[in-house]
């Protein structure tokens, strides 16, 4: 059985649901000093190489650069954080996809005297990954287009 197809109307609801609920994840989890050791943790898990990548990659202030990382790389790191004790539970939020950037983010940003020695494809991103998201990124941009001239 398939569910109904949603209005335009239900989508932007949706997103807007979505769009807060990781406002108040994240919140929620700079709140808790799990954070702080979740971000020690991090810099300690994280290649030097890797953190630098990053630091970079949000220094080209683009918003977007975790997109190309998600399913691979991030779905990885996602769950070594959870094998670690920085889950959704401890960090008191509902998705830990709604903070992990901003934890990679701080780590990578604290991060001194970093020497470029594995970059995040070498840390296990794959051109298959990349590709997928890629489409999925494409969907994600059809569908706010019509949403936004289709009604």
């Amino acid at each position: 059985m398939f569910a109904r197809e949603r209005t335009p109307i239900e989508m932007t609801e949706l997103f807007r649901r979505a769009e807060q609920e990781k406002v108040e994840d994240l919140a929620r989890a700079m709140a808790r000093s799990t954070w702080a050791e979740a971000v020690r943790w991090l810099r300690g898990y994280l290649a030097p190489g890797v953190l630098l990548q990053i630091r970079e990659l949000v220094a080209n202030h683009d918003p977007n650069w975790p997109a190309g990382y998600h399913f691979g790389w991030g779905m990885g790191l996602r769950n070594a954080l959870r094998d670690h004790g920085f889950g959704e539970e401890p960090m008191g939020v509902r998705n830990l996809d709604n903070i992990y950037v901003a934890l990679v983010e701080e780590a990578a940003c604290a991060s001194a005297n970093l020497e470029a020695t594995q970059t995040v494809e070498e840390a296990g991103l794959t051109t298959f990954a990349l590709k997928l998201l890629a489409v999925g990124l494409l969907l994600v941009a059809v569908t706010a287009f019509l949403l936004h001239w289709g009604q």
